[in-house]
C-alpha cells in the first residue's frame, strides 16, 4: 500500500474536501454530543497525508473539513458547534439548501487573499458548517473572516504562496459552488484559488484512471451536479469497471412519487401473487448465479468460491421468507368473550429506505428488501457505492420477475446520495454498515418518529477453554475470522484462550492461517483477496502498530502488501494483547485478530463483556451444560456454541449496544416491515 509520502510524490496537488465532523479527540477534546464524535481514524490519515503533501511542496487546499483540518494538523482547535458555543448558527448553517447559506466575508489587509483582490475587501461566499476554528494554529495565518460574527473563514500556512507552486490554504465555504467574487481583472499572473483546485482536480482524475493508489474508492458524487457520476473500480487491479450516472435530487423526489402511488396498489396485492414475484426473482438468481457472482468479485474482491456461497445461500434465505411470510400476516384473533372480538392485523409501512453494505451485498441485501416485498412495502434501495453493479443487477432481476414499477428503485450514489435519500418522506429505514454512521442516520430521522432498524458493527469475542479439542477449535475460529478477508460484522475478532491450552492452541491457528492461499479473487484456490475498501489498510495497520507498541506480539501478517494495482492486509495474529489496545477494542473489519489468554471463565465472560458492541460472542468448550450458561451471562444478540461467523434465516439478527437496534431475518424479521393494527369488534345486541 502506498504510504502518504508516496501519494505525495505521485500527484500534483491535495484537495480536502468538506464532509463528516472532525474527532474532538483530534485535538483533546472530548464530544459534546455522541454525534460530533467523528472518525479519528480518518483524521488521523488525512493529516498524515496534507503534512506529506506540505513536505514534498506541493498545493494543498482545504475546503470545509479540509480548511478545519489544516488547522488541527498544526496544533489548532475548533468550535464543536457553533449553535451551542457560541450561538451564531444562522450565518453559518440554517436549514436551507447550499444556494441559499450565503454570508459575507471580509479579506484581512495584507494576506494572499488580499493580494489577488486587492480591489475587494469583502464578498459573499457559500459556507455550510457547524464546526469553525477556535483557537488559531502556531503556524497558521488568518486570510478572511466573517464579516458579522469574526468567524475565522480562511486560513495560510505562514511561508507559504498563494500563486505559488508550494502553498497551502484553508477556507470555510464552498469555491465548488460559489467562491468570492473576483475582481474584473485579477492581478497578473495569478489564478483565483478556486480555478487552481479545479485545476488540479482534472489532473488527479486523469491519473487516477492510469493508477489507483492507496486512497481510491468509488468517487463520490455531488448531489448539487446533476451530471454526477460514480466510478467502479476493481480492487484487484485498480482497473476502472463502470462509471455510473448518479441518482439526481429530481430523480429521487419522482422515485419517492411513484414509489407512493405503486406501494398503495401493491398492499391490496394479494400475498400469494406477491410471493410468486419473489419466487421468479429467486430462480433468476439462481439461473444467473455465476454471472452474478462474478459481478461481486470485480467490485469488491470477495474470492470468487465465496461469492458463489453467498449467491447459493441467498436462495435459501428467499426460500425461507416466502413461505413464511402468509402465516406471518395471518390475522390473529386473541379474544372472544361472545360479545367482543378482539384481532390482530399487520399492515405495511408504507416505503422503506434501504441502505445496504458492500461485505455480503445479496445477503445483506434481501434481508431487507425481500420481506419489505413480501410484506406490501416499496422499497427505495441504495446499494454501497462499493457494490453497486450488483446492486443494480438486483434492480434488473426483480422488473424482470415481474415486480410492477415503483416498488423497487435503486439509488446510486455515495453518502451524500445516502443524506438526500433520508430527507425524503419515507415510513422507515433500514441501514447496515458502522456505528457512527448509524447513529447518524437514527439521529437524521428522529424527529420524524418513524421506525428504524439498523445492522452496525461488532467486536465478536469467543472463550476457548481448558477441555476443547484444541485442533478442531483452532481449524473453526481461523476461518470465523479470516473468511471474507475478515470484513464481516459478526467475523471473530477477539479470542480469550484459557492459559492450560494457550500455547497449543496459539500454535495450531498461526499454522491454520499459514494456509490460507492470498492471491486473485478470481481464482477458485484463493481464500484472501485484497480490501475492497483500499483506504481501511491504514486503520489496520494503526492497530497493528499501536498493539506492537504497546507489547503485544506479531505471530504472523503484520502488514500491507501490495500488487498489481491493488491493497491486500497480510493475515495477522497477534498475541500478548491487552483489553485496552485498539486492536481489541475497537472495530477492526479485517483480517487481523488478538489472542488473548485467561485463568478462568469468570476472567473470560468479564472480558468478552468488556465492549460497547454486541453483536455475536461464542464459547468453544467440551461440555454443553457449562458453555451454555457462560453464553447467557455475556450481552449479545446471538449466542454460539462451537461454531461461530453463522447466520440462519431462521434466527434473528440483532444487536444490542452500538451493535445496532432491531432485526432481520427469522419470523420476527418479516413482521418488522409491518405496523399492527388491533380491532376490537363488538358484536351487535339481539333484537
Amino acid at each position: 500500500m502506498a504510504t502518504p509520502d508516496d501519494v505525495a510524490a505521485d500527484l500534483d496537488a491535495l484537495v480536502l474536501a468538506g464532509g463528516a465532523d472532525v474527532a474532538p479527540g483530534s485535538y483533546g477534546a472530548e464530544p459534546l454530543r455522541p454525534a460530533w464524535a467523528g472518525q479519528p481514524e480518518r483524521d488521523h490519515y488525512e493529516i498524515s497525508l496534507l503534512r506529506a503533501f506540505i513536505d514534498a511542496g506541493r498545493p494543498v487546499l482545504g475546503i470545509c473539513r479540509g480548511h478545519q483540518l489544516l488547522n488541527v494538523a498544526y496544533g489548532g482547535t475548533l468550535y464543536q458547534d457553533l449553535a451551542t458555543e457560541l450561538e451564531v448558527q444562522l450565518e453559518h448553517r440554517s436549514q436551507q439548501r447550499y444556494h441559499r447559506n450565503i454570508h459575507d466575508v471580509a479579506v484581512v489587509p495584507g494576506s494572499g487573499l488580499a493580494a489577488l483582490y486587492p480591489d475587494q475587501p469583502t464578498g459573499t461566499v457559500i459556507s455550510v458548517h457547524h464546526q469553525a476554528i477556535r483557537d488559531l494554529a502556531p503556524d497558521l495565518e488568518v486570510e478572511a473572516r466573517c464579516t458579522t460574527d469574526d468567524i475565522i473563514e480562511a486560513v495560510r500556512l505562514s511561508g507559504s504562496a498563494v500563486g505559488s507552486r508550494r502553498w497551502a490554504v484553508g477556507v470555510q465555504w464552498h469555491p465548488e459552488f460559489e467562491a468570492i467574487d473576483p475582481p474584473a481583472t485579477p492581478t497578473a499572473g495569478r489564478r483565483p484559488p478556486a480555478r487552481r483546485v479545479h485545476r488540479c482536480r482534472r489532473r488527479q482524475r486523469h491519473r487516477q484512471s492510469r493508477r489507483r493508489c492507496c486512497t481510491s474508492a468509488p468517487r463520490r458524487p455531488d448531489m448539487t451536479n446533476p451530471n454526477a457520476t460514480l466510478l467502479i473500480t476493481n480492487p484487484a487491479t485498480g482497473e476502472p469497471l463502470d462509471e455510473i450516472a448518479c441518482t439526481t435530487a429530481t430523480e429521487l423526489a419522482d422515485a419517492m412519487d411513484a414509489a407512493r402511488i405503486a406501494q398503495a396498489v401493491w398492499a391490496d396485492t394479494p400475498v400469494d401473487e406477491r410471493v410468486a414475484v419473489l419466487d421468479r426473482f429467486r430462480h433468476l438468481v439462481a439461473e444467473q448465479a455465476d454471472e452474478l457472482a462474478a459481478v461481486l468479485t470485480s467490485e469488491t474482491g470477495k474470492p470468487i468460491s465465496q461469492a458463489t456461497g453467498e449467491l447459493g445461500a441467498v436462495l435459501g434465505r428467499i426460500d425461507f421468507f416466502t413461505d413464511k411470510v402468509a402465516d406471518a400476516l395471518a390475522i390473529t384473533q386473541v379474544g372472544d368473550d361472545g360479545a367482543t372480538v378482539e384481532m390482530i392485523a399487520r399492515e405495511p409501512l408504507g416505503v422503506v429506505a434501504n441502505i445496504s453494505a458492500w461485505n455480503y451485498p445479496w445477503f445483506v441485501g434481501t434481508n431487507v428488501f425481500v420481506p419489505a416485498l413480501l410484506t406490501g412495502n416499496a422499497v427505495l434501495y441504495k446499494p454501497s457505492e462499493y457494490a453497486t453493479l450488483t446492486g443494480l443487477a438486483m434492480g434488473r432481476l426483480l422488473a424482470d420477475a415481474g415486480l410492477p414499477p415503483g416498488l423497487f428503485t435503486v439509488v446510486v450514489g455515495g453518502g451524500d446520495t445516502g443524506a438526500a435519500l433520508l430527507e425524503l418522506p419515507v415510513d422507515s429505514v433500514a441501514f447496515t454498515g458502522s456505528y457512527p454512521t448509524g447513529r447518524r442516520i437514527a439521529e437524521s430521522v428522529a424527529a420524524r418518529l418513524i421506525p428504524v432498524q439498523l445492522e452496525l458493527g461488532g467486536k465478536d469475542p469467543v472463550y476457548v477453554t481448558d477441555d476443547v479439542d484444541v485442533a478442531a477449535a483452532a481449524e473453526s475460529l481461523a476461518e470465523g475470522a479470516f473468511y471474507n478477508n475478515g470484513q464481516s460484522c459478526c467475523a471473530v475478532e477477539r479470542l480469550y484462550v484459557h492459559a492450560d491450552v494457550f500455547d497449543e492452541f496459539v500454535q495450531r491457528y498461526v499454522a491454520e492461517v499459514e494456509g490460507f492461499v492470498l492471491g486473485d479473487p478470481t481464482d477458485p484456490d484463493t481464500f484472501l483477496g485484497p480490501l475492497a475498501r483500499p483506504q481501511h489498510a491504514s486503520v489496520l495497520a494503526a492497530q497493528v502498530d499501536q498493539a506492537v507498541a504497546a507489547g503485544a506480539v506479531v505471530r504472523i501478517g503484520g502488514g500491507v502488501l501490495e500488487r498489481n494495482g491493488g491493497v491486500w492486509f497480510a493475515p495477522t495474529v497477534l498475541t500478548g494483547v491487552t483489553d485496552d489496545m485498539a486492536v481489541m477494542r475497537d472495530e477492526s473489519f479485517g483480517p487481523i485478530i488478538g489472542i488473548a489468554t485467561v485463568q478462568s471463565d469468570d476472567e473470560a465472560v468479564a472480558r468478552m463483556n468488556d465492549t460497547s458492541f454486541g453483536l455475536t460472542a461464542g464459547v468453544f468448550c467440551a461440555d454443553e451444560d457449562r458453555a451454555v450458561p457462560l453464553l447467557g451471562r455475556i450481552n449479545a444478540g446471538s449466542a454460539y456454541f462451537n461454531c461461530c461467523d453463522r447466520v440462519s434465516p431462521r434466527l434473528p439478527w440483532s444487536g444490542r449496544g452500538n451493535s445496532g437496534i432491531g432485526l432481520t431475518l427469522s419470523v420476527e424479521g418479516i413482521v418488522a416491515f409491518t405496523q399492527p393494527k388491533a380491532y376490537h369488534l363488538r358484536r351487535p345486541r339481539a333484537l
